[in-house]
């Protein structure tokens, strides 16, 4: 009996693979890159649904990923479709290139459904070319406040709204690359400098004994935290949050937590910025925010990482990439228009857009910032 249940599952499973590939069709037709509505059925899209959500719970809460071929790293993106499309035309859709995705995947946007969509078709088909980690939007009751599930209700119903929220609660939590960055959706876990995390080992141990998946948002507390702490610049150690959820923490906490686990940057992103990303910290804290001319309402470009490893000099080489909306940014602008992706480099005065970092050596690095553009420079200490 369980081996003809497990039969049905693995068929199941794969009909749901097969139709992968028209799904991507019709999200990828060129109405819908404008901003109109894929047709999707409710039926193919909760298949998808809970599908992935047991590809999410087969990667550890924090998952680590090593760089044997570039890695892009996309911040907020908030249902903003044209913003996923572009990078994906730009850079290639999974598998011709891989992702980390930050989280903050839904609300404010008008697609949410088809952004969502069509990373978990992705996920599903290739599950070692895109990896997100869970946001702060990915909770049931911020989306019940801030469009989603207003979306679902009105495109679907609320069976799919709870399907994708059940999915949410199984994504990881924070990603390590090559041993030397930690990402995360936007904070620091509080008080490791009094606690046994020791090094990157204990840390991932810990965050998987706190993180117990399937959950939802507010009933961890270490998930809290790492989703809606964020860094402040009036303080230097700790503070509450004034949103009520998490805390602040200054650029001390950043520098204890890479010098006591041999970490060379930490990227985040949870906060709309002008120029779409700022380093802060002397340089060891990154965050990046990809959602370009948010809401329509705001004049901010949109930024994210791309990574790349040499081998020769055992570094990576991480530059930001931008979105800018073309034409001139207005507030009639719709998400769709077209996009140009500009390196940071070109953009400013005084570059600080790329750095260096190494990989594959022990443990602790040290940081040495080097003018002109901005290059963590890593040598083991």
């Amino acid at each position: 009996m369980a081996m003809h249940q497990s039969y049905l599952v693995r068929k199941k499973r794969s009909a749901i693979l097969a139709n992968i590939d028209s799904l991507v069709r019709r999200l990828t037709q060129p109405n819908v890159k404008k901003g109109g509505h894929a047709n999707l059925t409710e039926k193919e899209m909760l298949e998808v649904t809970a599908q992935v959500a047991d590809t999410f719970l087969d990667e550890t809460s924090c998952i680590d990923l090593d760089m044997h071929a570039p890695l892009c790293i996309v911040g907020d993106i908030y249902g903003q479709y044209g913003d996923l499309i572009t990078i994906f035309e730009h850079f290639g859709y999974p598998p011709n290139q891989r992702y980390l995705f930050l989280g903050n995947y839904c609300d404010r946007g008008r697609q949410s459904v088809e952004l969502i969509c069509l990373l978990f078709s992705f996920k599903l088909k290739f599950p070692e070319h895109i990896f997100m980690l869970r946001g702060n939007h990915e909770c049931e009751f911020v989306t019940c406040h801030y469009g989603f599930l207003r979306e679902c209700t009105q495109r679907y119903s609320q069976k799919l709204w709870r399907a994708v929220m059940n999915a949410f609660n199984c994504l990881p939590a924070a990603a390590i690359i090559e041993d030397c960055i930690f990402c995360v959706h936007s904070g620091m876990i509080p008080c490791v400098e009094y606690s046994a995390i020791t090094d990157k080992e204990r840390l991932r141990l810990y965050i998987a004994d706190r993180i117990r998946r399937p959950v939802s948002l507010t009933r961890s507390d270490l998930l809290v935290q790492l989703t809606w702490s964020e860094p402040v610049a009036d303080t230097m150690t700790w503070r509450p949050n004034p949103v009520g959820l998490g805390r602040c923490f200054g650029e001390n906490v950043v520098k204890q937590f890479c010098e006591r686990l041999g970490f060379s940057l930490i990227v985040r992103s949870n906060e709309l910025l002008e120029r779409g990303y700022e380093f802060s910290a002397d340089g060891q804290l990154l965050t990046v925010f990809t959602a370009s001319h948010f809401t329509g309402g705001f004049r901010n470009l949109g930024a994210f990482i791309y990574l790349e490893s040499d081998s020769a000099s055992r570094t990576i080489k991480g530059q930001i990439k931008l979105l800018k909306p073309s034409p001139k940014l207005t507030k009639e602008l719709t998400p769709y228009s077209t996009y140009v992706i500009l390196d940071s480099a070109g953009t400013e005065k005084t570059p600080r857009s790329s750095w260096l970092c190494q990989s594959g050596l022990p443990d602790v690095f040290r940081t040495n910032r080097i003018t002109g553009n901005l290059k963590a420079n890593l040598a083991k200490t």
